[in-house]
């Protein structure tokens, strides 16, 4: 039986189609790798070229402090572009199905079978069938990985060479820095370490000195915290950084200053030394004579325990007549006190003479001495502009008169007050004395020596704030001196022959220099030496008789007790005038830290003593006559 079999001519076009296109396909995936690769060869050994040009460029002006990241980002970008237009070439230029199917002939050996079976796919003509079925035996078992294999593209060895001199570009080229920008980089960089290493010796020299004055000052706790803080945009070098610590412990200085010399606190000073005039008073061994000598002395604190004395003995009520005369006594011991305090509260001769000191007439003086008590400050102020005084030291005079005024009331009130306790009256009986005070008479006696024990009270708390005001600015001075001491192999610079110190490690300060070393004041002082306040010591005349007589003197080196070095660069040659104005500058420098008792008093003298050797010793100038020798 024969059987008929028909077969769909679109089905079979399609096998016929599928079974040509197949090895097409492959062969023209094969072709765009390969193009793609011999792109990619010539953009890579372009972008290795751009990557050595972009290396001696960096290194010949030092464009990036830290050129490793940039050249690495560098190079990752340009491979990553080199992709990229590997396969955008590669893409725009791809090869077609017919190109694919003549390169496979063409390699193959298929002599355009493979490519005439495609172009005749479609027709019907015997002929052409007669062509696709021949085009399909020769595909049939073809292997196009064989006749076409992936191989390296011809740019390999340029692209392979590129890369191997970038690598020795990158390994041998030396930084050149034509622009010196990374000189000015790496500079930049060594002070910005020299000031952090400054900042971490010198801030907490300065926090330390701050957190101590707050604690010992509570009074300027608030002006303490406002206080504006270190500039960081103007710390550039290390002995910026100086300037601005120093700055910032000279304001804290100015704040204790001002506190010291305010009226409040100024008046404590000038009533110690107002009471010092009753040392001829003190003699006596009763509660009034400790009154005095305490007071002579300064000492609230005494003076205190002896006004509760006195006032214990004056509450108690006299059993016996004895008790009754002591109590008398005590009475007329206190009298004379207060009067002599009186007596020197209303001395105004401190004053007359400051303000004569002035160039004020007696009778400008009687004048600003009314306005001074009426409270009339700016017409005193206003008369000592009038006779050319300059304004620091119209404000410095009248700090001083308004102290000594405050001291002055200070004193009339505790005459008023210590007076009220000797008036007539039977000793016992203050209650009744105390309700007539307050029926609108006089006080009683107790509350008087209350009001005076008080006053010595406030007297003895602000004396104790001047103390701690007092060693709070030698903490300051001690600040002063830490942050001064400079490196001397660098002199406070952080820098020699263009590098960091190594003796500072580019700080700028004195290696081991810190808060509370090397500020010792030798065996047996503090950290705080004392200052004397002077005072009235009782004095009796004697019998004496001159002699006039000369002794050999032996003149030897003495010791030397103070010593200090001074940063600078010692010149040979005679002294010149320069040289003179320089020392007359310091002359007045020190004269006004000694004013301000900022040199310890043991060295006053001899640093006194130093300028005026150094201005006799000095040879004159070339353009100064010589000084005329004594006889």
């Amino acid at each position: 039986m024969r059987r008929r079999c028909t077969v769909s001519p679109i089905a079979g076009e399609d096998k016929t189609m599928t079974e040509l296109q197949r090895p097409v396909r492959q062969a023209r995936r094969r072709l765009w790798v390969m193009r793609w690769m011999g792109a990619l060869a010539w953009t890579l050994a372009g972008s290795t070229v751009l990557f050595m040009v972009t290396v001696m460029v960096e290194r010949s002006f030092g464009l990036f402090a830290q050129s490793g990241p940039f050249l690495l980002a560098t190079a990752a970008g340009l491979a990553g572009a080199a992709v990229l237009a590997a396969a955008i070439w590669t893409l725009a230029t791809r090869e077609s199905m017919m190109t694919a199917a003549a390169r496979l002939d063409e390699a193959a050996g298929l002599r355009e079978r493979v490519g005439s079976g495609l172009y005749c796919a479609s027709s019907s003509d015997p002929f052409a069938q007669a062509v696709v079925s021949d085009a399909r035996q020769a595909v049939r078992g073809l292997a196009v990985g064989h006749h076409l294999p992936i191989a390296a593209p011809r740019g390999t060895p340029y692209t392979l060479g590129t890369l191997l001199m970038a690598l020795l570009v990158l390994w041998l080229f030396p930084p050149l820095d034509l622009a010196g920008t990374r000189t000015e980089k790496e500079q930049k960089k060594q002070n910005e370490q020299m000031v952090k290493r400054s900042q971490a010796q010198i801030i907490p020299i300065v926090k330390k000195t701050m957190d101590e004055i707050r604690q010992k000052n509570p009074a300027i706790k608030d002006e303490i915290d406002k206080l504006e803080p270190m500039e960081a945009d103007a710390l550039q070098t290390p002995l910026d950084v100086r300037r601005q610590g120093l700055k910032q412990v000279e304001k804290l200085g100015q704040k204790l200053e001002d506190r010291k010399n305010s009226e409040e606190i100024g008046k404590v000073n000038e009533f110690a030394k107002m009471m010092r005039h009753l040392a001829a008073e003190s003699k006596s061994q009763s509660p009034v004579g400790k009154l005095a000598e305490s007071m002579s002395k300064g000492d609230f604190k005494a003076a205190q325990e002896a006004m509760a004395q006195i006032q214990a003995k004056l509450s108690a009520t006299p059993k016996t007549e004895a008790e009754k005369k002591q109590a008398e006594e005590l009475k007329a011991q206190l009298a004379k006190i207060s009067a002599k305090i009186d007596q020197i509260a209303k001395d105004d001769k401190n004053m007359r003479d400051k303000l004569s000191n002035a160039g004020l007439s007696d009778k400008e003086i009687k004048q600003a001495l009314q306005n001074l008590n009426d409270k009339k400050l700016d017409a005193v102020a206003k008369q000592l502009a009038e006779k050319g005084m300059s304004q620091p030291q119209i404000s410095q005079l009248m700090q001083q008169l308004a102290k000594r005024g405050a001291a002055c009331d200070a004193a009339k009130q505790m005459a008023k007050n210590m007076a009220s306790a000797c008036k007539s009256g039977q000793p016992g009986q203050q209650g009744q004395q105390g309700q007539q005070g307050a029926d609108g008479g006089q006080p009683d006696d107790l509350s008087g020596l209350t009001a005076a024990a008080q006053q010595l009270s406030e007297m003895e708390s602000l004396q104790q704030e001047m103390n701690q005001i007092a060693a709070a600015m030698a903490d300051v001075s001690a600040a002063k001196d830490s942050l001064g001491n400079a490196c001397q192999a660098c002199n406070g610079t952080g820098m020699v022959n263009g590098k960091p110190c190594s003796a500072c490690n580019g700080s700028g300060m004195n290696p081991g220099n810190a808060m509370g070393q090397g500020q010792g004041h030798g065996p047996g002082m503090g950290p705080n030496p004392g200052q004397g306040q002077g005072g009235v010591a009782p004095s009796a005349q004697t019998a004496f008789r001159a002699v006039e007589r000369r002794s050999s003197v032996i003149t030897r080196p003495g010791s030397i007790i103070s010593q200090k070095f001074i940063n600078g660069e010692q010149i040979k040659g005679d002294v010149s005038t320069p040289f003179k104005e320089a020392m007359i500058s310091a002359e007045r420098d020190v004269t006004d830290a000694i004013e301000r008792e900022q040199i310890p008093r043991q060295y006053q003298s001899s640093v006194k003593n130093y300028f005026t050797r150094a201005r006799e010793t000095a040879p004159p100038a070339k353009d100064e006559p010589p000084t005329p020798e004594k006889k």
